[in-house]
């Protein structure tokens, strides 16, 4: 019996022994450690219009460094987050990549139109209703697929099958409760 995984080029064992998805994990990881840096390129440059004492220079507007020091230090912030989401990913890469069907759903919720998006994932007899961490135009990738690859049990981290795109999975609190809520209602 062939594995299916095999045909895909995904080696068995750990996912993180798979190339194309180290790859794909240390363009996340660079992509993270970009915006620390630009982030504190933005906040010296910030500086450079303040003094000693922290006061503006003269000639120059009180208002001018405090947008590249506090979105600076907004960037970074963001750019610690990648890198804390990309470690949370490489320690769920311990296990090995199943391939599972995917269904995209919205849950409907009050707070607005669109509902709370979910992938529904299935492999044999096992289901899981995740949210993955990720802004909408990664969504997309993951959504579009009727075929996902995941590594986890209970949560863990979801790919396509080529292995370019790659999130974390899980069940958040709200999620819970509002798939408690939904099945109340039947």
């Amino acid at each position: 019996m062939t594995d299916p995984l095999a045909a895909l080029g995904v080696p068995s064992g750990p996912a993180w022994s798979d190339p194309a998805t180290r790859k794909t994990f240390w363009r996340q990881v660079l992509r993270a450690v970009g915006l620390v840096v630009l982030g504190i390129v933005l906040a010296l440059l910030g500086s450079l219009f303040l003094d000693e004492n922290g006061d503006t220079r003269n000639g120059v507007p009180e208002i001018v460094p405090f947008p590249f020091i506090g979105g600076g230090g907004f960037i970074i912030l963001i750019g610690l987050a990648g890198l804390i989401g990309s470690a949370r990913i490489r320690w769920r890469l311990r296990r090995p990549w199943i391939r599972v069907e995917s269904t995209y759903a919205n849950i409907e919720t009050k707070a607005g139109p669109n509902g709370q998006p979910v992938l529904v994932l299935r492999a044999g007899t096992s289901q899981w209703t995740l949210t993955l961490a990720a802004v909408v135009w990664r969504w997309r990738r993951f959504a579009e697929s009727d075929e996902l690859l995941f590594a986890g049990v209970r949560s863990g981290v979801v790919a396509t099958l080529d292995r370019r795109a790659l999130a974390l999975a899980g069940r958040s609190p709200y999620t819970a409760y509002l798939l408690w809520r939904s099945r109340r209602r039947r």
